[in-house]
């Protein structure tokens, strides 16, 4: 008995010594809070041993749990939509793609998209959806975000010929890096199908919009001019390629503008599953004190349709 004692009183020994490092460690920005006394009986000794390895164990794996965790979730989503054979008119897309870098430096991005969609060209459609960007570094113990954005948006067509139609638009977007506490965009116009076949289209749109923002603490409203494009392209039932680009003046003063590009490609993998690889350009000719005037963002990740 003497012996077990003696043998837990070294365990809980180790146990507080491990524990106390683990807490050190967080005071570097991690974790925040005192080391826990050295004190208590052998059980709470055992106790907090156990929780400091847990600890270690969660850091040393933290890296491959993130990466899992996003590849768990579009298998998830696959499986689920495999399992049913009905197709909803009402259709659903969820994206996302991550990026992670561990040693000298700590960085990770994450790119997060969710989008419904109804209707086809020939009558009309719908579509809405939220994407979401982020992006930190830690490099020399200075951690720094160098993405974090959010935009939520929708539109709507109804064909009035076999190429005119008229529809509206509506987006909110937020990007704490480039001070854009707000961007609320409100539009109506028509549009028009120069392209209009079974595997490519490319329609045009043009109509006014109403915009309310607050950018680097200064607000603003106004009304401005949109013009826009779209292009696809499908490759049968196997990709497609995109591009898509919008222009809106303010009506006051055409060179104060805002702009937005994309382009991609997207390949199947299976009937639901697609690899997609993304180029997104913002631009702004009027940006807050201090900031550049676009942002240019790269992604690459996996498309889920359910």
């Amino acid at each position: 008995m003497a012996e077990l004692n003696n043998l837990a009183e070294k365990s809980g020994g180790q146990a507080r010594h491990g524990l106390s490092w683990w807490r050190q460690e967080g005071k570097d920005g991690k974790w925040e809070g005192k080391t826990i006394s050295q004190g208590g009986s052998d059980w709470a000794g055992r106790l907090r041993h156990g929780w400091a390895a847990v600890s270690v164990a969660y850091a040393a794996l933290r890296p491959i749990a993130e990466c899992g965790l996003i590849l768990v979730l579009a298998f998830g989503a696959s499986v689920r939509a495999a399992e049913t054979n009905d197709v909803s008119e009402l259709r659903h897309t969820f994206s996302a793609g991550i990026n992670l870098t561990r040693g000298n430096s700590e960085t990770m991005q994450a790119n997060v998209s969710y989008t419904a969609s109804f209707g086809d060209d020939n009558t009309g459609s719908a579509r809405a959806g939220t994407e979401g960007n982020y992006a930190r570094s830690l490099v020399s113990s200075n951690e720094e975000t160098t993405v974090e954005n959010v935009r939520f948006f929708a539109s709507g067509r109804r064909m009035l010929s076999g190429r005119w139609g008229v529809g509206g638009n509506a987006a909110a977007f937020y990007d704490s890096v480039a001070r854009i506490d707000y961007r609320f965009t409100v539009g109506i116009g028509a549009a028009f199908f120069v392209v209009k076949t079974d595997r490519s289209s490319l329609v045009l749109e043009a109509g006014p919009s109403y915009i309310w923002e607050e950018v680097a603490d200064r607000r603003d409203d106004y009304l401005a001019a949109r013009f826009s494009e779209r292009f696809e392209h499908k490759f049968g039932t196997n990709g497609r390629v995109w591009q898509w680009a919008e222009h809106m003046p303010k009506s006051r003063d055409f060179t104060d503008y805002l702009a937005n590009a994309e382009a991609g490609i997207e390949s199947a993998m299976s009937s639901r599953l697609r690899l997609r690889v993304v180029f997104q350009e913002k631009y702004d000719s009027s940006p807050g004190s201090g900031m550049k005037h676009n942002d240019l963002a790269l992604i690459a990740g996996i498309s889920v349709s359910l």
